[in-house]
């Protein structure tokens, strides 16, 4: 901020070679499978020459395009991005890397990367609709695997069951740590069935107290996203 002014620096705080951004990442939130969302980034050529723009290796799910696709020596642009939730085809959180080509000499290749949360879409029910619905329900959503030494690997099993009148699908169970690996043994369950999802934790790679999440996303209109908590002492 020059005298009140923002300068370039303030208005674009990230720089990739000659490429200045507003951000370096698009951060698109929670995406329904029935949505499009689209979000931008503001770009400034900071070279003393003009600068082509183009993505490679989109996948079919984005839409990346550069507005212009040239810029002159201090022209600024706006990177456009499109994130159709029915083609992602899956559910959960993502992190995709588009590469983003340039004739800029100090780096060519730049990564943007695009963040989403992909949930499902519910269509509105009525009483019977929701009296109908498939219900997730855990033996626990929360636990304490206690004092485990360095190296020591500990075992525990969630039970999950469908307390609903139709199927219940389990379309994704995933951990935040490497040292926390999960196994689900089924992923739809029938009225009243029962799925076994296994938890493997390995207290080598860190010391003190920990806590790990998993998220489960289910086709539950009432509870689509289920975190569970995993907290334990890693002893030295």
């Amino acid at each position: 901020m020059v005298n009140g002014t923002p300068t370039t620096e303030d208005n674009f705080p990230k720089k990739i070679g000659n490429l200045r951004l507003s951000v370096n990442f698009i951060g698109l939130r929670k995406i329904k499978t029935n949505e499009i969302k689209t979000d931008s980034i503001k770009i400034m050529n900071t070279w003393d020459k003009k600068m082509t723009l183009s993505f490679q290796y989109v996948p079919a799910y984005l839409s990346m395009k550069v507005v212009p696709a040239e810029l002159a020596p201090g022209e600024t642009g706006t990177i456009i991005c499109s994130f159709d939730g029915a083609k992602r085809n899956n559910y959960g959180y993502f992190v995709d890397k588009v590469q983003l080509n340039t004739n800029d000499t100090l780096i060519p290749k730049k990564m943007i990367s695009v963040t989403a949360t992909v949930e499902e879409y519910f269509q509105p029910m009525n009483s019977d609709d929701s009296a109908a619905a498939p219900r997730i329900k855990f033996s626990e959503e929360k636990i304490n695997l206690g004092k485990i030494k360095a190296g020591e690997k500990k075992d525990h099993d969630f039970i999950i069951s469908n307390e609903g009148k139709k199927p219940l699908a389990i379309h994704n169970a995933k951990s935040n740590g490497s040292n926390a690996l999960v196994h689900l043994d089924k992923n739809v369950l029938q009225p009243g069935e029962n799925a076994k999802l296994s938890l493997s934790y390995n207290g080598a790679s860190t010391q003190g107290k920990d806590s790990k999440t998993i998220t489960i996303i289910s086709s539950d209109p009432f509870r689509p996203v289920v975190t569970l908590t995993v907290d334990c002492e890693i002893l030295q």
